[in-house]
């Protein structure tokens, strides 16, 4: 519930046992009538279909936000805002554990469904702007208005957050599904957009990160396996930034775990010298000082990196932002500190972590050895997603071989695969419903704001060498030579019968949910957890796409 709303008292809301800050109402209605005043003195109500006009109104109104926001950033900004802000996302963290458990009621965990990802987003943008400020230690605001600045950038930072992303779906993704209407005067809301378009991405994403661990089992362990890659990329990291790669990963843990806050008044956050920490580092682990300060630059978020690159809260592919990165410099008396909360630096390094099958890694530890190591990572990290797919459908009933690049069968039965084709990822039967199944794995990495989703939906079916185009030419070859696919799998033992398929099954299959699937019709295109889970729900092969008859 919402605390009551008192002008002199900064505003609380609480989940279950945990509170976090919430502008208060008055402040909600003043920027509401603005903004109404500022959308209103442009564009009339009635409903927008052209994407180009929708776009233009988002903008309009993202532009009132961050004015809003230019305006009073630099009134707030200090090293007592940014441990307050840092705290807030700790204790949206501890609520989002509890949402995840199901131990917020109905309606707290229908709010934080809404506010969760928005508030989270703009925390960590506001922090992000704070270091470029490289403030004091105090606002140098006074007192009497420090509650009515929190109130108003923290709803210009959420509002920001939230113009831009639907911006960016509107004309990256759905441009041609999507209507906005303004509301007349007088109503309770000033705008909605709607998208027409059967794809709840949202939907899908939730239920795959519920059930991943327990579909897919043991599977799981590649992406975060330290041991492993450090086993690949080790030698080269250590060439390039004198540390292997476990001791960074072991480096960077060791601060967010190990390291206390100061015995002062304000908020648990830690806020640390960031010479003394190396200094106690080196002393603590042996290793080269040089590379203890490449590892935490790697892993911080400085003013000059982000000046550099420009740092702006609709540039979600931004280096210099807090992904991966989650300490926060700041300046102080006594020298350079790092300022962060602990809830987001285990996130971000677990981000740091998975990211490395992907190729993603710091500018910092580049180097054309590390490249290389990094794409030998890739390639077993696709090897070991194939894995999971074929044992997945195994216990499904799905008999099969994967990674097939040249040929199918042995002896006089062989079938060649034309290099045009390229290769399968998975072809196998089903004798319980008679399919013979032909898949594509693919190990994308989960995006979810526009400017990814435009990207997958490139990626996946737009270019000339989509993923979709060269998965079409295999499927069309399996449909072409049927017969001898046939004869050349009952030739190598996999089954206990001659197999006598019926139809032909598709998919493309993926560790993460797609926004892809969206937008294929020709296949089935879901993500190995969900597969697992529509034929616990349905007990056969639930897609009615992509089947064809033999």
């Amino acid at each position: 519930m919402v605390e009551d709303d008192d002008d002199s008292e900064i505003n609380f809301e609480r989940f279950g046992d945990i509170e976090i800050y919430r502008p208060r109402h008055s402040s909600e209605l003043k920027l509401r009538i603005e903004s109404e005043a500022h959308l209103r003195s442009a564009f009339s109500y009635g409903i927008y279909s052209e994407q180009e006009k929708i776009n233009k109104i988002l903008l309009h109104q993202f532009g009132f936000y961050s004015k809003k926001f230019e305006e009073i950033i630099p009134k707030l900004a200090s090293r007592h805002f940014i441990e307050f802000v840092l705290f807030q996302f700790d204790q949206a963290s501890d609520i989002e554990e509890k949402y995840k458990h199901g131990q917020l009621s109905d309606s707290e965990a229908f709010r934080w469904r809404d506010l969760g990802p928005k508030f989270r987003r703009s925390v960590k943008y506001l922090t992000e702007r704070i270091v470029l400020l490289q403030p004091d230690e105090a606002p140098d605001t006074p007192k009497e208005s420090l509650i009515s600045l929190v109130d108003e950038i923290w709803i210009a930072a959420e509002e920001m957050v939230n113009h831009y992303l639907v911006s960016d779906q509107t004309f990256m993704v759905f441009a041609d599904y999507t209507t906005l209407e303004i509301y007349p005067e007088g109503s309770f809301d000033l705008w909605s957009l709607d998208v027409h378009k059967n794809c709840d991405i949202q939907e899908a994403v939730r239920r795959d990160t519920e059930n991943r661990r327990s579909v897919i089992g043991t599977y799981v362990s590649f992406l975060s396996d330290i041991g492993t890659h450090n086993q690949i990329i080790g030698n080269a990291l250590k060439e390039t930034i004198g540390v292997s790669y476990d001791e960074a990963i072991s480096l960077l843990a060791i601060v967010i775990r190990d390291s206390i806050p100061a015995p002062e008044e304000g908020f648990p956050v830690l806020f640390l010298h960031r010479y003394n920490l190396i200094e106690t580092l080196h002393q603590h682990t042996k290793l080269p000082r040089e590379a203890i300060e490449i590892v935490l630059d790697s892993f911080t978020l400085r003013k000059a990196d982000m000046e550099l690159e420009g740092r702006e809260v609709w540039k979600p592919k931004q280096e210099y932002r807090s992904l991966r990165r989650a300490f926060f410099e700041m300046p102080h008396a006594t020298g350079t500190h790092i300022v962060f909360a602990k809830s987001m630096a285990l996130e971000s390094l677990n981000q740091l972590a998975t990211s490395i099958v992907f190729k993603h890694i710091p500018p910092e530890w580049k180097s054309e050895t590390v490249d290389a190591a990094l794409a030998s990572l890739s390639n077993k990290a696709g090897n070991w997603f194939e894995t999971v797919v074929q044992k997945s459908l195994q216990r499904i009933g799905f008999i099969g071989l994967k990674s097939i690049k040249k040929q199918i069968g042995n002896k006089d039965s062989v079938i060649k695969i034309p290099t045009e084709v390229g290769e399968i990822d998975f072809i196998g039967y089903c004798e319980r419903e008679k399919l013979l199944l032909i898949a594509e794995c693919k190990m994308v990495q989960g995006g979810f704001e526009g400017k990814f989703f435009r990207d997958d939906i490139k990626e996946f079916i737009t270019s000339k060498k989509s993923y979709l185009n060269k998965y079409s030419r295999k499927v069309k070859w399996l449909q072409e030579n049927v017969p001898l696919v046939i004869n050349a799998l009952n030739s190598m033992g996999l089954y206990a019968a001659p197999i006598q398929p019926s139809a032909i099954a598709t998919a493309i299959i993926t560790y993460y949910p797609t926004i892809a699937q969206c937008f294929i019709e020709e296949y089935p295109c879901v993500s190995i957890t969900n597969l697992m889970l529509d034929y616990e729900d349905n007990g056969e092969w639930s897609y009615t796409s992509g089947i064809y008859p033999i």
